[in-house]
Parts: C-alpha cells; sequence; structure tokens
C-alpha cells in the first residue's frame, strides 16, 4: 500500500519531465496499473499538446508491460501525430517516441515498420541531447537489422552504440552492446569471441542487479554450449533462463528459452516428440503475446520436424503459414527457411514442378542476403574498435582496408540518407494506415475472445494430460534395458522401438548372465494388451512377472518362465472385482555361450523367433505356443525349442507392430512375408546398419497413415 501510494504522489507531481524518462519507464515496468491509471487522468486535464504527448507516451508503455502491445502501438501513434508538427528542439521526445513505436513493432512481430522508424530516429542524432537514448536508438536497430539478416548493418549499429556508451561510462548500456556484439559472433561461428562478450555482459549485469536481461543473458549461454556440442550444458543454462524469467514475469524470456530446448531436443537427442511439445509451448506463449515474427520462427522449427518424418503434407501447409508470417513480419532469413522448407515437402509428394519453384526462390533470397553478410566484413569492422579502444597503431594493410570500408560506407549512408527523406514523407500515411488496421484488429479481436478463452481452458487441461504420460514415461522407460547393457551382454545389436503413442504396450526385456543365478543371458520382445496409457501400464505388470520368474523363483527354462509368469499376471489381475482379460505375446530367448558359438533356449507365446544363418537365403522359424500370457481357455503347455548358432548367424524377435502396419499404394498390410524378404535383403549388413533400413522402409510404407500399433523389433547378430 505505501509503494502504490508512493507512485501516486510521485506521479502526480511529476509534471511529465521527459529528462527524467528512465525513471518513467521504470515506473511504468514495474506497476503499469496505477501508471495507466494516472495517466488517463492527466490525460483528461492536459491542456496543451506537449501534455498531451507525454501522457499519451506513459499510457503506451503503460499498455506495452500490461501485455497489450497493440494498445501500446495506437498511444504511440497518436504521441507521434502530436509531434508532427513541432520544431527541432523537441527533437528528444521525437526520437524517444520513435523508440517506443519501433518497440511496438517489433514487440508484435513488424521487422519492417520498426527497422523504417529507427532509420528516422537516427536521422534526428545531430539535434539529440541524450546520449542514452542514441545508445539506445543504435542497439534496438542493431537487434532489428540482425532479426532480418543483415549481421554487418546490426555490428555497424552495435559498435557506434558501445562507443559512444564507453564515452559516457554507461555500465548497463556498455553491457547490453556487449550482448549483442557477441550474438553476431554466434552467427559468424566465431565461439571464443562470443564467449568473450558474453562474459563481459554477465559481469554488468550482475554488478548492476539487472535480473531480467541476466535471465535473458543464460538463454544465449544455452545457444552457445549447445554450439560447442556441450548439451547437458546448454539444458541447464535453459533451464535457468525459464526459471528466473518465470519468476521475474517474462513470458517472453520462457518462450524462447523453452523452444531452444524443443530444438536441442531435436537436433541432439533425436526425440521428435519432446521436441514438437516444446515447441507448441513456446507458440502457445507468442500468440498470446500476438509476436508474428516469433510464431514464424518456432513454427519454422516444428516443420523441420515434419520434414524429418517426412510428413510432407504438414510441411507444406505449415510451411504456408511460416512463409505468410515471414513476409508480414519482414524477416528474410525465416523466408529462406521457409521457401527450403517448401520445396522439400513438394518435392516429397512427387510435385517437382512446384518443388523447383521454391527452391529458385530460396536460392535467390539467399544470394540477395549473402551479399549483406560479408563475414571478412564483419571481423573487419571488430578489429577497427577494438584497435581504437587500445590505440594501436594499425597497419598499412588495415590502413587501406579501412579506407575502402570507409567509402563504402559512406555510400551507404548517403542512400540512408535519401531512405529517411523518403520515409519522412510517407510517415504519416503510415501512421494513418497503421491506426485503421489497428481498430479493424480490435473488432476480429472480440469475437475471438470467447473462442480463445475456450481455447486456453482445454490447453491447460491437455497439458496437464500430457505432462502426466509424460511422466508415466520414465516410469515405463526405468523398466527398459539400457543402452550400455545390452551392448555389455551383445554388442552387435539393434533395437527398433517405437511406441505408437508417448508410452507403450510394447516393451524389450534383458537379464545378464550372472545376476538371474545363471550362466544365461534371458532377452525377450513382448506385446502387451493395447497401446497407449492401457498397454503401459499392463507392461509394468508383466514386467515384473519377468522379474520375479527368474530373480525370485530362479527359473532358467523358457517354456517353465512362461508359465509362470503367465500364473502371476493372471493372479494379479484376478485381485479386483472386474474381470481383466489382458497380458501378452512374447518372444523369449535363454543365450549360453559354448566353445563353438551359442546354444538358444527360446519359448513363444504367439511370437515365433526368427533365425538367418550366415551365408543362408532362407528364415529359419521357431514357432510360438498358440496362446498369450495371461487368461486363456484350455491353455496349451508352453514348449521350450533349442538350437545352436555359430558366428555370424542372426536372430530376430518382434512384436506384430511392424508387420500389421498399413501402407504403400493401397493401404493394405505390411505382412511378415514382407518382413521376411526384408530381413533376408538386408542379412548382408552389420547389423547397426540393418536398423536404419528397417526404420526407413517402415516410414516409406506408412507414408501419411498414422501408426496404428507399438513397434518392437529387435536383432542380434553373434560374433
Amino acid at each position: 500500500m505505501i509503494r502504490s501510494l508512493f507512485l501516486l504522489l510521485l506521479l502526480t507531481s511529476f509534471n511529465w519531465g521527459f529528462g527524467q524518462a528512465t525513471s518513467l519507464l521504470e515506473l511504468s515496468e514495474s506497476n503499469p496499473d496505477s501508471v495507466f491509471q494516472v495517466a488517463q487522468k492527466n490525460l483528461l486535464n492536459a491542456t496543451s499538446d506537449v501534455e498531451k504527448a507525454k501522457a499519451y507516451h506513459i499510457l503506451g508503455w503503460s499498455d506495452y508491460h500490461l501485455g497489450s502491445v497493440d494498445n501500446g502501438l495506437s498511444y504511440f501513434l497518436k504521441e507521434a501525430a502530436v509531434y508532427e508538427n513541432f520544431s527541432d528542439s523537441h527533437a528528444d521526445v521525437k526520437a524517444r517516441n520513435l523508440l517506443a513505436l519501433a518497440n511496438a513493432y517489433y514487440g508484435s512481430g513488424q521487422l519492417l515498420p520498426a527497422d523504417s522508424v529507427l532509420i528516422i530516429a537516427q536521422s534526428l542524432f545531430p539535434q539529440l541531447n541524450d546520449e542514452g537514448l542514441k545508445i539506445d536508438i543504435l542497439l534496438e536497430s542493431g537487434w532489428v537489422t540482425r532479426e532480418q539478416g543483415r549481421h554487418l548493418d546490426a555490428l555497424d549499429a552495435y559498435l557506434k552504440g558501445l562507443d559512444i556508451a564507453i564515452s559516457n561510462k554507461d555500465g548497463a548500456r556498455i553491457a547490453d552492446a556487449n550482448i549483442k556484439i557477441g550474438v553476431v559472433y554466434h552467427v559468424m561461428g566465431d565461439y571464443p569471441k562470443t564467449k568473450e562478450y558474453y562474459d563481459k555482459a554477465l559481469i554488468s549485469f550482475q554488478t548492476l542487479d539487472l535480473d531480467i536481461r541476466e535471465a535473458r543473458l543464460y538463454n544465449n549461454y544455452g545457444l552457445y554450449y549447445q554450439e560447442i556440442n556441450q548439451p547437458t550444458k546448454a539444458i541447464a543454462f535453459f533451464e535457468k533462463s525459464i526459471e528466473m524469467n518465470d519468476t521475474l514475469g517474462n513470458p517472453r524470456g520462457v518462450a524462447i528459452a523453452t523452444e531452444n530446448i524443443g530444438l536441442l531436443c531435436f537436433e541432439e537427442f533425436e526425440n521428435n516428440t519432446l521436441a514438437l511439445q516444446q515447441f507448441d509451448k513456446s507458440l502457445k506463449i507468442w500468440r498470446a503475446e500476438e509476436d508474428i515474427y516469433s510464431q514464424a520462427i518456432t513454427l519454422g522449427y516444428k516443420n523441420n520436424v515434419y520434414l524429418a518424418q517426412k510428413k510432407f503434407n504438414y510441411v507444406v501447409d505449415t510451411g504456408h503459414h511460416v512463409l505468410d508470417l515471414s513476409l508480414a513480419s519482414g524477416s528474410k532469413s525465416v523466408q529462406i527457411e521457409a521457401l527450403r522448407q517448401l520445396a522439400y515437402g513438394y518435392h516429397g509428394l512427387d510435385k517437382d514442378n512446384i518443388a523447383f519453384q521454391y527452391f529458385e526462390q530460396h536460392h535467390n533470397l539467399k544470394d540477395s542476403l549473402s551479399q549483406l553478410n560479408d563475414f571478412d566484413e564483419i571481423k573487419l569492422m571488430g578489429q577497427r574498435f577494438e584497435i581504437k579502444q587500445a590505440h594501436v597503431k594499425d597497419s598499412l594493410e588495415l590502413v587501406i582496408q579501412h579506407q575502402q570500408v570507409q567509402a563504402g560506407l559512406e555510400t551507404k549512408n548517403r542512400r540512408q540518407r535519401f531512405i529517411s527523406i523518403i520515409l519522412l514523407i510517407g510517415f504519416t500515411a503510415l501512421i494513418l494506415i497503421v491506426f485503421l488496421l489497428f481498430k479493424s484488429r480490435k473488432e476480429r479481436q472480440k469475437s475471438a475472445a470467447i473462442i480463445e478463452r475456450a481455447n486456453k481452458e482445454l490447453q491447460s487441461k491437455n497439458d496437464a494430460i500430457i505432462d502426466s504420460i509424460n511422466y508415466a514415461k520414465r516410469i515405463q522407460a526405468s523398466i527398459l534395458p539400457t543402452k550400455k547393457d545390452m551392448y555389455a551382454c551383445f554388442p552387435d545389436h539393434f533395437v527398433l522401438y517405437q511406441p505408437k503413442d508417448i508410452v507403450a504396450g510394447d516393451f524389450y526385456w534383458l537379464s545378464a548372465a550372472g545376476e538371474n543365478g545363471t550362466d544365461s543371458t534371458f532377452l525377450a520382445a513382448a506385446d502387451c494388451t493395447g497401446h497407449g496409457v492401457p498397454g503401459a501400464m499392463v507392461s509394468i505388470v508383466c514386467e515384473g512377472a519377468l522379474r520375479k520368474a527368474i530373480n525370485e523363483f530362479h527359473l532358467t527354462d523358457p517354456a517353465e518362465i512362461l508359465e509362470s509368469v503367465s500364473k502371476i499376471v493372471q493372479s494379479h489381475f484376478d485381485q479386483g472385482d472386474l474381470e481383466i482379460n489382458d497380458g501378452m505375446d512374447i518372444c523369449l530367448i535363454a543365450v549360453k555361450e559354448t566353445k563353438d558359438g551359442y546354444d538358444i533356449h527360446y519359448a513363444g507365446a504367439n511370437n515365433p523367433l526368427w533365425i538367418i544363418r550366415s551365408g543362408q537365403d532362407i528364415v529359419e522359424e521357431l514357432k510360438p505356443t498358440k496362446r498369450p500370457i495371461g487368461r486363456y481357455i484350455n491353455p496349451i503347455p508352453f514348449q521350450t525349442k533349442k538350437t545352436h548358432i555359430k558366428k555370424g548367424d542372426s536372430v530376430y524377435l518382434f512384436s506384430d507392430g511392424y508387420a500389421d502396419q498399413f501402407g504403400g499404394m493401397k493401404g493394405k498390410k505390411y505382412k511378415y512375408s514382407a518382413l521376411k524378404k526384408l530381413f533376408l535383403s538386408n542379412a548382408h549388413l552389420p547389423i547397426h546398419k540393418q536398423e536404419y533400413v528397417y526404420a526407413q522402409e517402415l516410414e516409406n510404407w506408412r507414408g501419411d497413415i498414422e501408426q496404428i500399433d507399438d513397434i518392437c523389433v529387435i536383432g542380434v547378430q553373434f560374433n
């Protein structure tokens, strides 16, 4: 209460002096509601254009910090209209208004208007008295041009801003410039320079207690560690950024770090499901923020996942959406990516004539943009700045290069001055057009509000369900053998494991020799009733029964093990009032090494064991007992079958998911006969390469048809 009264008292006695604009901005950021109320009263009581303009400015920033970027933009445009007839003596307030306009345009993802407004603001520099304002305009200009893909122009603006900040000993703005310069070097791939500038910024932020900027910087560190192949450190920094931004109430920072975790899941860990979940979380925030540029970037990330999954219809639909958003926002780099995705998408749909058109557009736009980003020029610019700060004499070669660059910059400055004149003429028209568009958009937003609220409620419930299922996935993953254990027992093997949903009814199981009290290693591929959450629950029961039969009952014969497992599962499901007939199909083998190879003892519940002998062109099949694990009328006793394996032979254990998958030209099942031919035709390959072939074949066969069941295929080659 005391804090609120102090704010109200301070604002009413402020006399609206823009000489203390930084204080006003901090107040509108920390307590936007109170500031907004006072500013509205001052607007009603305003007796001059100057007082109205100042009130509009504070109302704009208050709305901006309340999350209503469009309302903030409207007030800034009204302020600009007031300043149209003001003289050069008001250059500072005009420039401050233009900077606010650029922030609002950028906040809604409109890069081109933001860039244009900042060019106009820079044309006022000769009349400006506020050096800090010059720095802010230059740093914002650099950021907007970098987002458009013009890294050379960005670095030029950053270094000019840093030079002024150093001259004025402005610690906070020096740190801001350092982090932005670090981003440019990051894009260039100069990682030592990147970290050097980030470290400088971090020390400043921590010294000055600038928590919000420190939180954003941790995201940059995450990207840095991702680039140098340290994904664990990258995730730690992303999560630190999310936690800190969430605490500080900065949803944009949360969204950026969240989608970067999604990129790590996709690129480093190849977990498409988790990647898409992270991107959707980020998209939800960008849509709430109405930021079309950030929506375009995140949708582009999602589209790369669809491309990897060969979901070409999704690729094309999403690609067109990204292209529209990139054109609206003015981001050429995102536009280039969207054109590339569309080209590959149409190529995947066998529409090569359309694909070629997008490839050509992609190539032409990429070439035109690369001409703006000469990385050698960027390095030279950075070197010149460092030499200037250290007061070191330049070599003759650098002097010549400096003169050449200066000549080029002079040409560019003349061009920018010409553009500024044209933009000044068109600025009034721009204000009118944007205001009319804003008014129309508000009407559409009213009709969409009810739908949006319903969607948010539904999304919240859906997120809670997905979080619960993801936690269940972690539990289920604990019953699967680790890669380390699998390679220790079977050095040459593969496991093709693709759940239909987040969790699965299929699972694979390993019990190493020694840990089960025998000299045999047990391996199984199991398919429990159903898939998704019900199947996963059954799999937990069945896996526990397997462990109990071998580790507690010390059974070693596969048939006896399956009989015991069946009784345990049936007993477990008979405990309640309802009759449950769930169970599982399974292929179980016990492998024991001998002098000249390996002895294999096999028993199966509906699932066979396939063997391909070295140099042979047939699949040898050990047939299963035709009954499942669990309740079954008139069950046939399980039988153990024995065979001897020599070096070079391979065995295959699997569930029915692969053979039963629909696909192909006629949408039919793949079938076991085709699966045998597939295994035979690739048996000569090393076992780890076979996994890729079988996964690719399944993806090509399935096409756009949904996966109908969990898939588990295990191959072991004995060498």
